[in-house]
């Protein structure tokens, strides 16, 4: 006969030792970066150091709930059932990780095409609603206390969070993919790399759009459970790990382009190929006239 806590503090053990994989290779992500790519711009930067911030705030406050309710409090079966002060802020720099990311890329949207503003806007706009219903969602839970209690409105914060999220990777996926296929160009190095950009824009939002979905199906289906935790917790690492192997795979990105531009110009360097920064370096001028840098590229 399966423990009662096997659905509730049994996954999150679970949950804390995945996300302590995905942080560790965040981390690891995060030194190859800076090491790498010293001469990017301050909102990069501070777009980084703001998520792996907010991601070690959330897996120390996640392992000092697991210690409290676990380990301080064994034995005390009646404390298993209030939902101590770490649950909700370990979701709150949890949502902030999210806020941060996905308000990054509709800059990198916007920055692709200053002159269409209406989708950017639209992708911070749903951010920004995301963003709300997850501090509703972490009120909730300090309001409710008990984690075997069933509340209506914590049920539809945290559904409308997981939807909004879920709607939001998926307007940034296609935002990307569309925006970046429109700069093709009859040249084969420029197309290769646009290729690439297209398939990592995919597969960062393939990842947490599956997440946010899991969230929302686990939550509809066992409310009374932590199962929903499982992809939501693990969303925030996802996050992480996304957004940093997009900025580390440009030095890769651009040596492709190039050794396509050398076999087939016989050792020509065409980086000059109206490709530019407005496309790659997001967070630079929007000129499309210029070399691409590699030190610069950002996306």
């Amino acid at each position: 006969m399966s423990s009662p806590l096997d659905e509730t503090y049994g996954l999150w053990l679970i949950v804390f030792f995945l996300e302590s994989v995905l942080f560790g290779a965040g981390l690891l992500q995060t030194h190859l970066y800076f090491l790498w790519y010293p001469k990017d711009n301050w909102i990069v930067k501070a777009t980084v150091l703001a998520v792996v911030l907010f991601e070690t705030m959330q897996t120390v406050i996640f392992f000092a709930g697991i210690h409290f309710t676990l380990i301080e409090h064994f034995g005390d079966f009646a404390n298993l059932a209030i939902i101590s002060w770490h649950v909700g802020i370990q979701l709150l720099f949890l949502y902030l990780t999210g806020f941060v990311a996905q308000a990054y890329y509709a800059q990198c949207l916007y920055r692709l095409h200053s002159r269409d503003k209406i989708l950017p806007v639209i992708i911070f706009i749903c951010t920004v609603l995301s963003f709300i219903a997850g501090i509703a969602q972490v009120v909730l839970i300090f309001d409710i206390g008990d984690s075997t209690a069933s509340d209506r409105g914590h049920q539809v914060a945290t559904n409308a969070q997981a939807a909004l999220n879920f709607l939001t990777d998926l307007l940034i996926t296609v935002g990307l993919s569309w925006r970046m296929n429109k700069n093709r160009s009859g040249i084969q190095s420029t197309n290769k790399l646009i290729n690439f950009l297209i398939i990592a824009a995919i597969n960062r939002g393939v990842l947490t759009m599956v997440m946010a979905a899991l969230a929302l199906i686990l939550n509809l289906a066992a409310p009374t459970t932590f199962w929903f935790h499982v992809a939501l917790i693990l969303n925030g690492k996802f996050y992480m790990n996304s957004l940093l192997a997009m900025l580390n795979t440009r030095q890769y990105a651009l040596g492709t382009s190039r050794e396509v531009s050398m076999n087939t110009m016989g050792g020509a360097n065409d980086t000059n190929n109206g490709f530019g920064r407005n496309l790659i370096t997001i967070n630079h001028e929007t000129r499309r006239d210029v070399d691409v840098e590699p030190g610069k590229f950002s996306l």
